[in-house]
């Protein structure tokens, strides 16, 4: 009986093992210590290898020079500079390994900046899931051959759905006054749709600090949330419901990333950063095998015990 006993008591501890070991699976983590002091201009290497408007970056130390501007992680932060005006200036890296879409996934970063009020010529962009890493397309879809993807932006994304700011690279959404939004764009369409968004108050600025939280489950629905204040905060997360536009189904190779659009050239030249950039999926436990030999070893055991009583 105790032989039984012992055997119960491992296939227990392996299972509960595996269960809590299976949960993280494909994280990658961006946050820039591992940079010199100085990457000015940025080079595109980090924590990960990172492409596109490389240039419209640098890796930086200091603190923000507005207070009080909500302040970064360790050392180092990327920031946004020589931008020229009104351009979306994007940088990506390959989340390939990541990526699972069989299983939820989840995203975060946190954003900071200068002293600005988000208005619609001033637009964060948190890539979540790109099928390329075509920056022009991801920032104006259909300029080069089309891309499948979702991604969230802190923005107003149109006082009034007659805007036209940006012209053609996302639809109107009027009624639509500043918020967290998420939007998704097929490789067919030529500009970024509205899946659902979190509204903010009036007068939400990005010197706040933004802790950005995003979950995909397995069935394509979608939950979005925000936190403002220092870095490291959990985000708690509102349902925009199940959209499944994007067609992944002959994509190799995914990409996320972040992106900067203002107005001008002098403050908001250098008004946006990021940090702690994570994508991870998120294995669900396989218990059949373990509650199969669970199952099995109790019934021999409750047999055994009848057969003493009888």
């Amino acid at each position: 009986m105790k032989i039984e006993y012992g055997a119960l008591l491992l296939i227990a501890v392996f299972c509960l093992g595996a269960a809590v070991g299976n949960q993280a699976s494909g994280e990658i983590l961006e946050t820039w210590e591992s940079q010199p002091t100085t990457n000015d201009p940025f080079d595109g290497n980090g924590d990960l290898t990172w492409t596109g408007d490389i240039a419209s970056y640098r890796v930086a130390t200091e603190t923000w020079p507005t207070s009080p501007a909500e302040d970064f992680a360790g050392d180092k932060s990327l920031r946004s500079q020589n931008h020229p005006a009104d351009s979306v200036e994007t940088v990506v890296t390959n989340i390939t390994s990541a990526v699972d879409l069989g299983n939820p996934m989840e995203w975060s970063v946190f954003l900071s900046g200068n002293s600005t009020t988000i208005q619609p010529s001033r637009r964060a962009d948190f890539v979540l899931l790109s099928d390329t890493s075509d920056v022009a397309d991801i920032e104006d879809p259909g300029t080069v051959n089309g891309v499948n993807g979702y991604k969230l932006t802190l923005w107003d994304p149109y006082s009034a759905a007659a805007s036209n700011t940006p012209p053609t690279s996302h639809e109107a959404a009027g009624g639509h006054p500043d918020s967290v939004s998420l939007w998704t764009v097929d490789d067919t369409d030529d500009r970024w749709r509205v899946v659902g968004f979190v509204g903010l108050g009036a007068t939400d600025n990005l010197r706040d600090g933004w802790n950005l939280r995003v979950r995909r489950e397995t069935d394509g629905e979608w939950l979005i949330g925000f936190a403002n204040g220092a870095i490291g905060q959990t985000p708690s997360l509102t349902s925009l419901g199940v959209d499944t536009t994007a067609d992944f189904s002959g994509a190799t190779s995914f990409y996320g990333g972040i992106g900067w659009r203002a107005p001008t050239t002098d403050s908001d030249n250098t008004g946006f950063g990021f940090d702690n950039f994570s994508v991870s999926s998120i294995s669900l436990p396989e218990p059949s095998a373990c509650l199969l030999a669970l199952l099995g070893l109790v019934g021999l055991l409750s047999a055994r015990m009848r057969r003493r009583r009888c």
